[in-house]
């Protein structure tokens, strides 16, 4: 690898040389603290081998309450228990207020509950929050004309 004389680099690739320095000892900071890995885009953890795995959590979620998922996404908690076509454990399934999902209410042609396509999504009940979340006005941040 060629050296490069501090000297002759220009200001800009000076600034984007110490970013990327930066950024490699945040990465070699992060690598010490464990992160969850992403399968389709689904939060995971380590493999469940559990059939009751959940079930604490999923006990205090009820059909019909509203819920914000992690990532703000809002809607109603439709399902809440075991899916056979998803890893062990529980689920909740959760018809969205906005087109956010992955499904209709079906997992592999299984129907758990009734919404439109892209409007429905299943999570674990760690990753659900049930409580006073209205639906969200989207016209509310634009001014009177």
């Amino acid at each position: 690898m060629h050296s490069l004389s501090l000297n002759c680099c220009s200001p800009i690739l000076l600034l984007l040389l110490a970013r990327v320095r930066a950024l490699s000892h945040v990465q070699e900071h992060l690598k010490a603290f464990p992160q969850p890995s992403s399968v389709n885009g689904a939060h995971t953890r380590q493999k469940v081998e559990d059939e009751s795995y959940m079930e604490e959590e999923a006990a205090n979620i009820k059909v019909s309450e509203r819920c914000q998922v992690s990532g703000g996404r809002r809607g109603e908690v439709l399902f809440v228990g075991r899916v056979p076509e998803l890893p062990l454990g529980f689920w909740v399934g959760v018809k969205y207020d906005e087109p956010v999902g992955k499904n209709d209410g079906s997992i592999k042609g299984a129907r758990y509950f009734e919404c439109l396509e892209k409007y429905g999504g299943f999570v674990r009940p760690d990753m659900c929050e049930v409580g006073d979340f209205p639906e969200e006005d989207p016209f509310a941040d634009l001014d009177e004309m």
